[in-house]
Order: structure tokens, then sequence, then C-alpha cells
């Protein structure tokens, strides 16, 4: 196995379950119309890797992976890679200083829609001095596309990135399964 560089989460779901504790329940008589019982216990760890540049890192295997408890290394029964839809927060600074790059910043976030796989969700907030929802919750890359075109420069000074970070994740994100990020 080649070293690989140390990695922190990030960027995709890996589902790692193990079967410990396996118990076959005894049996006094055993007769063909018999249940067997068993008892498992299944420990889902799900986990999220990129490298240190916060690249998504592809193809890793269960022997790449390491499971300890208590100082004690168990064994990997079960290994899946799964990748979870992505709810996504996109803000876009409409705040008076941005009136010169505002068609580049439209133009990134449009582009990172693209990326946006069919599962895939997001939401378009603009802020300035207030924050303005400009789209809910959606995967309709159209209906995205439009919520970003619509994104127009505010009339009062002031930025509010906290308002409208907060805003998502106390109230767009609030009940929403699945991985979740914000992008401005």
């Amino acid at each position: 196995m080649t070293a690989r560089p140390p990695v922190q989460a990030l960027a995709i779901w890996l589902s790692i379950v193990l079967g410990f504790g396996v118990a076959i329940s005894p049996a006094q008589k055993r007769s063909d119309d018999d249940a067997i019982k068993v008892r498992t216990t299944l420990v889902s760890v799900p986990a999220v890797v990129s490298d240190r540049s916060e690249r998504y890192i592809a193809g890793l295997k269960a022997a790449d992976f390491r499971l300890y408890e208590d100082g004690v290394e168990h064994p990997i029964s079960f290994f899946d890679t799964t990748q979870e839809p992505l709810n996504v927060a996109v803000l876009v600074d409409t705040s008076l200083s941005t009136r010169p790059v505002l068609d580049d910043i439209k133009k990134s976030a449009k582009d990172f829609i693209k990326e946006l796989r069919s599962r895939d969700r997001a939401v378009v907030m603009s802020f300035d001095r207030d924050v303005h929802r400009l789209s809910a919750l959606t995967s309709d890359h159209k209906a995205l596309d439009q919520a970003i075109k619509s994104a127009e420069i505010g009339q009062r000074a002031g930025t509010v990135l906290r308002d409208a970070v907060s805003e998502v994740v106390n109230r767009e994100f609030k009940g929403v399964s699945g991985r979740r990020r914000s992008w401005f």
C-alpha cells in the first residue's frame, strides 16, 4: 500500500459498517422449522475525505482506513462509498462595493451550480444591508440560474454576511438532512 498524504474530513461520504457481537441464540431442540435468531450491532461511520488543499480524494478502499475504539483496532466488515445529495447555499454579495464585479460573481455562481449533480439542491440568497432569498432549496438548475441572474446591487451601504449565513443555517437548512455547505 502506498502512503497517502494526511487527509481531513470534507468532500465524500464513506459509509463504513461494522458488524460485531454476533450471537446465535441456543436452541434446546432444533427442527427445520425453527428460526435462527441473530443479534448483531452495526455501526455506520460516515467520513468525508479531502487533501490539505481541500480537494476531493476519490477511489478510497477499506484498506485505506483503520478504525479504532479505545485504542483497539476493529476490523471493517463492510465498506461502501456513497455520495449523498449535497444541499448548498449560494450567497451572492450584492453590497455597493461589489458593483464593478457583480457580473463576475454571478458567472462564478452559475459555474458552480453547473457542477451540482442531479440530486443535489441549492438555495440562492443575496446579501447587502439586508438578506434576500432569491430561490427555494431546489435541484432545478434553470430556477437557480434565474435566481442568480436576478441578484441586484442594494441601494444602501452595508454588508450583513453573518446574518446571511445565520439565516441559511437557522431557516433554510433547518430540518434538511444530508450534506450541507455554503458557498460565497
